[in-house]
């Protein structure tokens, strides 16, 4: 069975749609999008609008915190474009509890672990990576511990400077 719609769908309660639900239009050079409105039009910034993700418990119906993705307001959303500014925050399910582990700024900056992002990416904890890591400038407020060996290779006019005689 299908059921088709042109225009809009008010409801005052939820609206679901069996085991899958598919928003499909064919547009040409553009986006097909889903707008959720939180239309609270207060200038409040405790406000946000998302989509949540649940699973349901074996054996039961009940459903239970999986995730959500939630845009929150930066500003009051009032009288001028620069009042008009977002975030995305991400959550994941740890023991029940949706909780935020990281945020997409509106001035772009990204936070893993911080709400508050200060450069193009903050993270909160440890860092694991592995490969090489390339930096045009690197600034270290702490320690660094070197599991290797530290190498310098590149032309004459680069360098590796210590501000102290401690080595």
């Amino acid at each position: 069975d299908s059921i088709s719609f042109v225009g809009d769908i008010t409801a005052s309660g939820g609206i679901s749609a069996g085991s899958s639900s598919i928003i499909s239009d064919d547009v040409d050079g553009g986006d097909v999008t889903l707008t959720i409105i939180n239309s609270n039009n207060d200038s409040g910034v405790d406000k946000g609008s998302g989509i949540v993700f649940q699973h349901t418990f074996v054996g039961l119906t009940t459903a239970y915190p999986a995730g959500k993705i939630i845009a929150g307001k930066d500003n009051n959303y009032a009288g001028a474009a620069s009042n008009i500014d977002s975030n995305l925050q991400f959550y994941t399910a740890l023991n029940g509890t949706d909780t935020e582990y990281m945020r997409i700024a509106s001035d772009g900056n990204v936070g893993i672990g911080t709400t508050t992002a200060t450069k193009a990416l903050t993270v909160e904890g440890d860092i694991s990576a592995s490969g090489d890591g390339y930096f045009d400038d690197l600034t270290v407020a702490d320690d660094i511990f070197l599991a290797s060996s530290l190498r310098h290779t590149g032309d004459t006019d680069t360098q590796i400077v210590f501000t102290t005689e401690k080595i």
